[in-house]
């Protein structure tokens, strides 16, 4: 059996190192594996990734991320990338990556992702050329997706991870007004296309947990507001059909 975490939206800034080793600690009892859906920095600076590395020095957990919007905030990104990957995380960014336990495979792919909107009010290819340059970065990263999970298309389960949503259902109290700028359809039809199992994001704060695609694939808000502690999913070849809900979540009491 696998035991899967994720978590999103953990913003590792100076003074927040306690509350990040109790997060890590309590996955570290319950989980083989911890995703981190975007926004691993507070401002995008490469020294809260530093903190945030040594935090994550301490757990014996494999942790796969994708980067979020407040990790390119400074454009330091790409020493982000290069200090988190020095100790040892696994950063998706149209890849995917193989977790094997017991003869069972699971897939993980990810991106970031981009806003956008949902369907049937989201952005389109037309009109002035700054529209058309923001609509081929949605789709940009639905390609990325694409790529990571066909990577992985052999396992015996896939899982996708981004920090934008791909479905307007895990929106909960976000102001409509703001649905562009949190997620794109384009990622879940991405999802659809290579038949995922569910899909992990952050991002939307205040939005709901639990949701799914125009055509059912289960999605989760996993943002650290949202959920408050880590989700956990348990993959079990003798139970699959018990596999696409989270069974269990860190114990120890709300991290905030």
């Amino acid at each position: 059996m696998i035991r899967l975490a994720a978590i999103a939206d953990i913003h590792a800034r100076r003074g927040t190192e306690g509350v990040l080793r109790g997060l890590v600690e309590a996955v570290a009892r319950d989980a083989d594996l911890l995703l981190i859906a975007g926004d691993l920095t507070d401002s995008g600076l490469v020294e809260e990734a530093r903190l945030l590395a040594s935090v994550l020095d301490a757990s014996p957990l494999p942790v796969v991320a994708v980067l979020g919007n407040h990790d390119f905030h400074h454009q330091q990104q790409l020493a982000i990338q290069e200090t988190l990957a020095a100790h040892g995380v696994v950063l998706l960014d149209g890849d995917g990556w193989v977790f094997e336990r017991g003869g069972v495979r699971l897939g993980i792919a990810g991106c970031v992702g981009f806003g956008g909107g949902f369907r049937p009010y989201s952005l389109e290819s037309f009109g002035e050329p700054e529209w058309k340059l923001l609509y081929d970065k949605v789709v940009e990263e639905s390609r990325k997706l694409d790529r990571g999970l066909a990577a992985v298309s052999d396992c015996d389960y896939l899982v996708a991870m981004t920090h934008y949503s791909p479905t307007v259902d895990t929106m909960g109290d976000e102001p409509p007004p703001l649905y562009p700028f949190l997620g794109s359809s384009e990622l879940g039809q991405a999802l659809e296309r290579h038949g995922v199992l569910f899909a992990v994001h952050g991002h939307a704060h205040r939005g709901r947990r639990d949701g799914c695609t125009d055509q059912g694939i289960p999605v989760f808000n996993v943002a650290l507001p949202v959920v408050q502690r880590p989700l956990i999913w348990r993959f079990d070849p003798r139970r699959p059909e018990a596999v696409a809900q989270p069974v269990a979540v860190a114990p120890g009491g709300p991290v905030t």
